[in-house]
């Protein structure tokens, strides 16, 4: 099954989606402070813009409006439509900004899975990255509120020093994003596609995929081509989702989605006008958060 979120973050996120009056979704031309986190490649990345009424001490500047980008799932997209407008109905200063923390997203969406709190994560993280920017626009000393990134203890060994991806990191991607092969696992995290010493080693990508893969297939459920009923119960939600969560997303950008038909995990679809291996990767998500997780996106 599904992720169990709470209706307002199901609603924020269809908000999104629908392109109606409440969405924060969009980018600020000329924008004071831009701040980048995550990656495609890891599944989601988000953008975050805001705009200032500047002030004569540019520490009592006030943020105005805030917008966001964001390629990703549910929780990413919804997280990001908190901090928003979270931060329109404070209007902080910048500074005042960072006060705002995951779990602070977290709660103003009334609770998220534990297995997304990473997306609430990003949220923070691409503030301090916007605020970052605003301060070195405005010629303050950013080093006086920002600290630098540390690896944190409690995210275990660094497993990837390429790219700074600890053992936890690595983990909980496998199960969220129900990774299955070490290629997937190298481009959805970036994780041993720069020296690739961490693939082979002890304790390193390949070792790591192995574990979490057979406790992950001990948790879920499989999905058979000989279980009828089910299959029509996925079939139908499935449908369900397409009509509500992508087909009018996609619509808006000149692309459709037809479902062709569902046999075991996979669902064929057929998607037309202009889109790229991303937009499959987020439609793959979306049947996986919302539906079930051993779902996969098959498009012909």
């Amino acid at each position: 099954m599904g992720w169990n979120y709470s209706d307002k973050l199901v609603t924020m996120f269809q908000d999104a989606l629908s392109g109606s009056g409440e969405s924060y979704h969009g980018r600020i031309a000329n924008a004071d402070g831009i701040g980048h986190h995550g990656s495609i490649a890891c599944g989601d990345a988000i953008v975050f813009s805001f705009k200032v009424e500047r002030a004569d001490d540019p520490k009592m500047d006030r943020i105005a409006s805030a917008r966001y980008e964001t390629f990703g799932c549910t929780s990413a997209i919804a997280s990001s439509e908190a901090l928003c407008y979270i931060i329109e109905s404070m209007k902080p200063t910048p500074v005042e900004a960072l006060s705002i923390t995951a779990e602070d997203i977290a709660v103003f969406l009334e609770g998220m899975p534990k297995q997304k709190m990473h997306c609430s994560v990003m949220g923070a993280e691409v503030l301090k990255e916007a605020v970052k920017d605003w301060a070195i626009k405005r010629n303050v000393d950013h080093s006086q509120f920002i600290e630098e990134d540390k690896h944190a203890e409690d995210e275990g060994p660094l497993v990837c020093t390429c790219f700074n991806r600890t053992d936890a990191y690595l983990r909980q991607s496998i199960t969220d994003l129900a990774i299955t092969s070490l290629d997937e696992l190298m481009v959805r995290t970036q994780a041993g596609t720069g020296c690739g010493s961490c693939i082979n080693t002890s304790g390193g990508l390949h070792d790591i995929l192995k574990e979490e893969t057979l406790k992950n297939r001990t948790k879920v459920k499989p999905i058979t081509a000989h279980d009828e009923k089910e299959n029509q119960e996925i079939e139908a939600k499935v449908t369900l989702v397409i009509q509500t969560a992508i087909r009018p997303h996609l619509n808006r950008q000149g692309s459709d989605i037809q479902l062709v038909r569902v046999k075991g995990n996979l669902v064929y679809c057929e998607l037309s006008g202009d889109h790229g291996p991303e937009l499959s990767a987020i439609i793959d998500n979306l049947f996986k958060e919302l539906v079930h997780p051993e779902l996969r996106l098959v498009d012909f």
